[in-house]
This record gives C-alpha cells, sequence and structure tokens, in this order.
C-alpha cells in the first residue's frame, strides 16, 4: 500500500476542485443564456427552435 503524503493527495483534490468549478461555470453560463435569450430587446427577431428549418428570404433580385 503506498504511503499517503500530501503529494498523493493534491493532485486529486486539484482535479476534483477543478471539476466542481468547470461544473458549476457551466450551468451558470447556460442559466445566463437562457436568461439573455429571453430578453424582451429581441423581440421581432425570428429564433429558430431544434429542428426548425430557416428559409431563405429573397432580397427582391
Amino acid at each position: 500500500m503506498p504511503k499517503i503524503t500530501g503529494r498523493t493527495i493534491m493532485a486529486p483534490a486539484a482535479a476534483a476542485t477543478m471539476a466542481l468549478l468547470l461544473f458549476t461555470y457551466t450551468r451558470k453560463s447556460i442559466a445566463a443564456a437562457r436568461d439573455t435569450d429571453a430578453s424582451p430587446s429581441l423581440k421581432g427577431v425570428k429564433q429558430y427552435g431544434a429542428g426548425e428549418e430557416r428559409k431563405e428570404e429573397s432580397c427582391g433580385n
């Protein structure tokens, strides 16, 4: 059995900390994007949902 020292604890602790920070950052970023997406400043702008196709509009040419 390997000896437990500061070095053997630090790598897993650092990895767990980085994973927790990444998870928290990702969740907050997604929540912020959803809040921004629902803002009233985008009224009149067509937003396409998943699976919805965009149709090209002609410019009159």
